[in-house]
């Protein structure tokens, strides 16, 4: 890593051989994932986006299970 510093401000730039890839550094163009949506907010299920992208209350239920029994 680099450090620069100027005026007060601290500038890290990372060295090439460390940066994460990403598709572009492949030639790729991953396909468009869609706009995400927020199913819960505080706590609180959103109904409407659940409908807006075709799943339902046990769906998010078992997706919510998936991520728990990973970590």
């Amino acid at each position: 890593m680099q450090y620069l510093k100027q005026v007060g401000q601290l500038t890290v730039i990372q060295k090439p051989n460390k940066r994460n890839t990403i598709p572009e550094d492949f030639g790729i163009e991953p396909e468009y994932e869609g706009i995400p949506y927020d199913l819960v907010i505080d706590g609180i299920i959103m109904e409407d986006n659940l409908r807006e992208i075709g799943k339902d209350y046990n769906w998010l239920k078992k997706e919510v299970r998936k991520i728990w029994h990973e970590s």
